[in-house]
């Protein structure tokens, strides 16, 4: 059998931890039982699990809005042309109503004399 390891963790066998891992493992595992270290372990897979449901769930509402948008784009961009040029035309038109309007007033002074 293989030798317990000396420090916090001496419950556990060496060949139970690598270097790297005993290494960084002491403070959560100091004065645990294995049962007490299961269910941690336990209880950090369904917190991992429900995470990873929740950001899956995220990630496919992200999708389904860009699908959207990209299903939108054509529309937009058309909305915006006739935007676009609806208030070039409306500026064509003020230009001529002020111009009118100068037409008329002057107009109007010549009929006055």
């Amino acid at each position: 059998p293989p030798a317990p390891a000396s420090g916090p963790i001496s419950f556990l066998p060496t060949s139970f931890l690598t270097p790297d891992v005993a290494k960084q493992s002491p403070a959560p595992v100091a004065g645990m039982s294995l049962t007490a270290l299961y269910s941690k372990y336990a209880e950090t897979v369904d917190a991992l699990r429900v995470e990873t449901q929740e950001r899956r769930r995220l990630d496919k509402y992200l999708r389904d809005i860009l699908q959207e948008l990209e299903a939108k784009a054509p529309r937009i961009q058309e909305q915006r042309q006739q935007y676009e040029a609806a208030s070039e035309e409306i500026l064509q038109v003020q230009g001529r109503l002020t111009e009118e309007m100068s037409g008329r007033r002057l107009l109007e002074v010549q009929v006055k004399e």
